[in-house]
Formats: C-alpha cells, structure tokens, sequence
C-alpha cells in the first residue's frame, strides 16, 4: 500500500468484472483512491429552511501567481458582501506557490469562515485539477462554522466552484435567493457532443508505457463545464460512494478531465441525487476567443452588468471590479 495526504489507496487487480465502466482487455493495475477522510461526522440532511437564508460555500481554485493575486479582491468581496449573512470561502494554493499562503492568512486570517489550504500541485488539463476540487469539497465539509465570528454552525447547501480570476455579478444575498428557487437543481452544464468527447479521450501524453492505459467509454462521458454549482446530496456522493474514485482515475490520463468528471459522476449518480442543467445555462458568463478565455474590461461592463449571471471570468481590471460593486450596491439600495 501507498499513502498519500487527504486519500486511502488501494491496490486493484488487473481485471475486475464490476468495474464503474466498460473498460477493456488493458486495465491498469496502479493504485486507486477508494474513499475520502472525514474528520467528524457531518451532517448531510442539510436542506434549505424556509425561515432562514440559503447558505452558500465558495470554493476558489488558483494554480498560478497572477490567479493568486486576482483572487484578493473575490475573497474580499465574498467575507464581506452582506456581512449579517453566513457563508464560507475556501481557497486552495497551489503548493508552487505556497508563498502566498501566509499572505491570505495574515489578510483573511480574522474570518473564522476562511479557510486556505495547500495540498497538490496542479496542472492544467490534467486530473490533478479534479482532485483539487474534491479536497476543498471535503474540507468545507469538515469546517465547523460558517459565520464569521464562530456562531453558527456550518451547514451550507451548495458549493460554488470559483477560479481565482473569477468576479461576483450580484451579492451573496442575490446568490442566496438564485440559489433557493433552482434547488436542488445542479449548474452543472453537460453535452454530448461525441466528437469533442472523442478527442478529449484519445488525446492522452505522449508517453509510450501509457499506451496500454484503458480510458472510459464514449458513450459514458458528459463534458461541459469546469465552473460549477453543487449541491450537498451530490457532494455526499462525490465524496462517500466507493466507486467514485474508480471514475475518477479513468480519466488519468485524458486531456482537459475537469471539463467531464464530475459531469459523468453527476449522470452515474442519477437524477435522484443529481439534477443537472443543460448545455443552456447563466451560471457563469466567460467567452473563448481562439481557444483562449476573454479577458473582460470596463469597457463591457454594462453588458456583463445586464446578464443574469452569478459571476464571470477573467476579470481584467480594478475599474471593471468598481463599476460592477456599484451596480450591486444600487440594487440592492433600491430593492429596499
């Protein structure tokens, strides 16, 4: 056996009937994450009360030093956007720069809802994104409180999967009522175009001794959208069921896996425990240009301003930050 921080392996066989999908003669032997490690036990009837605000988590994902630097102005804006609210932001470092993670302790360190945490090295378009995703699943579900000042108890009912260079659209109030009328609907957008799926699965390293490396089936994968909206039923799922990690690593090897993980988790876990939206969404606004992501500024602030979207990203100046604040705090002064 073999450890490694925030997983239990186990040693599979080389060939298994009741295996999660179909996979072929060639079947990797290496070791898989089977379950995750909670540290005290949570409470997963988590549902939204009718006499009390939804309470959302915000988890944020930075794996570089200019994503690191742009996520100071979201975290501000998630602890302190309508401050009688709870909420809890959980933010993970990159460990190539861990540097940073005294910076937002000594920063945020007064929020008792603020949680940073370092543990993996990630790469992009590769799985290790998606096994970052998980650990701040898991530790907002091993964090005790989610008011700033430690008195009450932690009991969110979605997770909002954030990049650091992402930028709220409305207030964490407005987040909270958008929320309360979808539930328990997942934004979690999914297509199957199988063409694009195909070239994702078939575009693995260039690496010979991985060429025997059996990867999922077409007709079992969803791709779509690596910033999402969970619920906690399906995080549950996610984070408990033993054949979840098996899904997992049979993307080891596949380009851009955070775009079809937890989308095909999502359909293995059926609609009972996962309702998810469609290809049409406006859970987040972002727009690629030549394969890339726009970068949006002020300039396009009034059509980001109009949108019904949550957030969007990449936010690419202070003024474009400034012009949408003040768009909220009318709002939400005329809403009074």
């Amino acid at each position: 056996k073999t450890k490694q921080k925030g997983w239990c392996w186990r040693q599979q066989p080389k060939s298994r009937a009741h295996s999660a999908f179909a996979f072929g003669s060639a079947y990797s032997a290496e070791p898989l994450a089977t379950y995750r490690t909670l540290g005290h036990p949570v409470n997963w009837t988590c549902s939204p009360r009718d006499d009390a605000p939804m309470v959302d988590a915000f988890l944020i994902l930075t794996h570089a030093n200019h994503t690191s630097s742009a996520a100071v102005p979201l975290i501000r804006k998630l602890l302190t956007s309508d401050p009688l609210l709870d909420r809890l932001v959980v933010l993970h470092v990159d460990t190539a720069n861990a540097a940073w993670v005294p910076i937002f302790k000594s920063m945020f360190g007064n929020y008792s809802n603020f949680h940073v945490i370092s543990k993996r090295r990630g790469a992009w378009g590769q799985v290790s994104l998606v096994h970052i995703m998980v650990d701040m699943m898991e530790d907002a579900l091993n964090t005790e409180y989610c008011s700033r000042d430690n008195h009450t108890k932690c009991c969110w009912n979605y997770v909002h999967v954030l990049s650091g260079d992402t930028y709220l659209l409305q207030s964490v109030a407005e987040i909270g009522e958008r929320m309360r009328k979808v539930w328990p609907t997942n934004y979690l957008s999914f297509g199957k175009p199988e063409a694009r799926v195909a070239e994702k699965l078939e575009r693995r390293r260039v690496n010979p001794k991985w060429h025997g490396y059996t990867l999922l089936n077409t007709s079992h994968v969803l791709f779509g959208f690596q910033w999402v909206a969970l619920t906690r039923p399906y995080v549950r799922f996610l984070l408990t069921d033993p054949r979840v990690p098996e899904i997992i690593h049979a993307f080891r090897y596949v380009k851009i896996p955070d775009e079809c993980a937890l989308q095909t988790v999502c359909a293995f876990a059926g609609p009972s425990i996962c309702n998810m939206t469609g290809p049409a969404w406006d859970h987040m606004i972002t727009v690629l240009e030549r394969g890339r992501s726009h970068v949006f500024t002020a300039a396009e602030a009034p059509k980001l301003i109009k949108s019904n979207a949550l957030y969007f990203r990449k936010c690419g100046d202070n003024e474009l930050r400034l012009l949408i604040d003040e768009a909220i705090a009318n709002r939400t002064r005329a809403m009074r």
